[in-house]
């Protein structure tokens, strides 16, 4: 295995979609609204996969030095394993990680600088640093119950407005609202991911949702969530702050039901699958909408 394939692994490849796709529909909407520049979508696009890939890289390395994972590693939860499976040490993950968020800091300067946006560095700042926060001490937000409201804001209002501002310079009523609908769908992601995590968590007094309240609690949780986000966009296409075509967005609450009932039937995998599928529609439904309303 080369070092792309293992590095691939640590950064935990296929969950990225979690930040790439709320970034495209941001950009989708900033085109809608006259604003499109290619190649600062591209630049800012790369700042937020490294951020999003340190982040994970760091939430690897802390949960491995507070002994939160998984004897055996059996699916999608529990970490990428890198550490566990020797792939990279401690030191080469977390080394890694400081790269990765160093990286992504300088790019986001780069873009504001380019750009005149001076908001668009604070943006980034923000995000990266929520994504440091989010498992390092002293801070662990994910360990303190705020775990989902943290990914929230990072991968919601705090990803979409950096985008929309990139291609804009400015944040709207409209991106905002987009922003609630991606960052309840992303972290709906997080909660159906916790529940086969339960008694790790408790162990290692991680306090989460489901570890705190139970996984009936979770499963309500995660559907008010859903049907909150697709609310957001019906109130916003019924008062034209978002072009009509978004409201397809609101199919992806299909996908969001298979997920509690699989949950309620202990399919917990399936379950996370469902919740990644509800992005996927989410995402595409919204993009394809937003620019239909561009032709039409």
């Amino acid at each position: 295995m080369n070092f792309f394939e293992r590095l691939f692994i640590a950064i935990r490849l296929p969950f990225m979609v979690a930040s790439m796709l709320p970034a495209f529909a941001a950009a989708a909407l900033a085109f809608y609204d006259g604003g499109f520049s290619l190649p600062v979508f591209l630049a800012i696009a790369i700042a937020i996969f490294f951020s999003h890939a340190a982040t994970n890289l760091a939430n690897d390395y802390f949960d491995f030095k507070e002994g939160n994972y998984p004897p055996k590693k059996t699916g999608p939860t529990g970490g990428s394993f890198a550490i566990q499976n020797k792939l990279f040490s401690p030191q080469q993950i977390i080394a890694m990680a400081a790269l990765f968020f160093a990286f992504s800091i300088v790019l986001f300067y780069a873009v504001s600088t380019f750009t005149g946006y001076k908001e668009l560095f604070l943006l980034g700042l923000a995000g990266n640093f929520i994504g440091i926060a989010y498992s390092m001490p002293p801070f662990k937000l994910s360990y303190r119950n705020l775990g989902e409201i943290a990914t929230f804001l990072g991968m919601g209002p705090i990803l979409v407005s950096t985008v929309y501002l990139s291609q804009t310079g400015t944040i709207t009523l409209g991106a905002l609202m987009l922003s609630i609908f991606f960052g309840l769908l992303v972290s709906n992601i997080l909660l159906a991911a916790q529940i086969p995590d339960i008694e790790i968590d408790k162990k290692t007094k991680k306090n989460t949702i489901a570890s705190v309240w139970g996984e009936k609690v979770l499963a309500q949780s995660f559907l008010f969530s859903a049907f909150l986000g697709a609310f957001a966009l019906l109130i916003s296409v019924l008062y034209n702050i978002l072009p009509a075509g978004s409201l397809l967005g609101v199919l992806s609450t299909i996908a969001s039901v298979e997920a509690v009932k699989k949950m309620t039937s202990k399919k917990h995998i399936g379950a996370i699958q469902d919740s990644l599928l509800a992005l996927q529609i989410g995402s595409i439904l919204v993009v394809i909408g937003i620019l239909t309303g561009v032709i039409w």
